[in-house]
């Protein structure tokens, strides 16, 4: 099974994850609380230091890039449906990007009035 284009979609998806995290890690306060659960409406449930909270789902997605790369070399039932196998890892790391965009949200929002009030 080739995994070259899910492999380099996935490290594309890892490095602009990434970049938006560091660049907001930066730009907050270091004693700022970002959210890390959601309900299903976008409500958030509990929070986190600014840098856990902006990288937690990268590095949970470059995990996620690892296992998923191996894995066509550690099982032969993966070998016999190559096309769900890539839908699952693309799947599961769109959904990681999507939790991603709500902390992310949040971040910039907290950013915005952080500076309406200075």
């Amino acid at each position: 099974m080739k995994i070259a284009l899910p492999f380099g979609i996935s490290l594309g998806l890892v490095g602009v994850m990434t970049m938006l995290s560091l660049g907001l890690i930066s730009a907050l306060p270091a004693d700022t609380q970002l959210p890390i659960h959601f309900t299903l409406t976008g409500t958030p449930t509990s929070t986190a230091p600014a840098m856990i909270a902006l990288l937690l789902l990268p590095a949970c997605a470059l995990f996620v890039t690892a296992m998923f790369a191996l894995g066509p070399r550690m099982g032969g039932r993966i070998k016999a449906s190559p096309g769900i196998y890539l839908i699952v890892w693309l799947v599961t790391l769109l959904i990681l990007a999507l939790a991603h965009g709500f902390i992310i949200r949040h971040a910039l929002f907290t950013l915005a009035a952080m500076k309406a009030t200075a």
